[in-house]
């Protein structure tokens, strides 16, 4: 599975990414004590990374393996899995696992849970994204249409931002640059954008 992260760009500006550490142990917890819960979530829950915790990232990536494999997924089945991908220590150990699901009476709430956890990883997302577009912005070399469209490619990527008749983000820019550019030469113009 791909590579375990929490962005780092919220503690440079001093905040704590957003996440929801207590949500995640409810949905792991749910996915342990419901054996068929996973299969009803799993749009929601195909990156491990949509868990901030690095423990509860592992714990996903073990689930997500064992449906892969068309096998069920309880307490026992995650926590051998676990053991096999040699990171059951990493994920916290078999204990933290019973503890987590001996929290949940039921999967009742499974996909409200995950729709907030998915928000919240987009909002990391979006933060990382951000961090990313002002480091290429203050290198000197990088062409702004060049970060635009990284930056179109990496919102599309995440958001499916894909609507037919909307100005691109690379559009938007050369837009606005263009305007500032006139604004400069004391050249206006007598309508406003609404963005549409």
């Amino acid at each position: 599975m791909g590579k375990k992260s929490n962005p780092s760009t919220a503690h440079d500006y001093g905040k704590i990414p957003p996440q929801a550490i207590d949500i995640e142990e409810a949905i792991i917890g749910a996915l342990l004590f419901e054996s068929g819960s996973f299969s009803r979530v799993t749009h929601l829950l195909k990156d491990p990374n949509v868990f901030y915790k690095v423990s509860h990232q592992v714990i996903l990536e073990a689930i997500i393996e064992l449906h892969r494999e068309n096998t069920g997924i309880d307490l026992l089945l995650v926590t051998n899995k676990l053991r096999q991908m040699e990171k059951l220590e990493e994920a916290g150990g078999a204990v933290y696992l019973t503890q987590v699901m001996g929290r949940v009476a039921s999967d009742k709430h499974l996909i409200f849970h995950c729709t907030v956890i998915t928000d919240k990883y987009l909002l990391r997302e979006l933060i990382r994204i951000g961090a990313d577009m002002q480091n290429k912005a203050f290198d000197d070399t990088t062409d702004p249409n060049d970060i635009a469209e990284w930056a179109e490619e990496q919102l599309q990527h995440k958001f499916d931002l894909n609507i037919e008749g909307r100005a691109t983000f690379k559009d938007a820019l050369v837009s606005t640059l263009l305007d500032i550019q006139n604004k400069q030469e004391g050249v206006t113009s007598t309508f406003i954008k609404t963005g549409d």
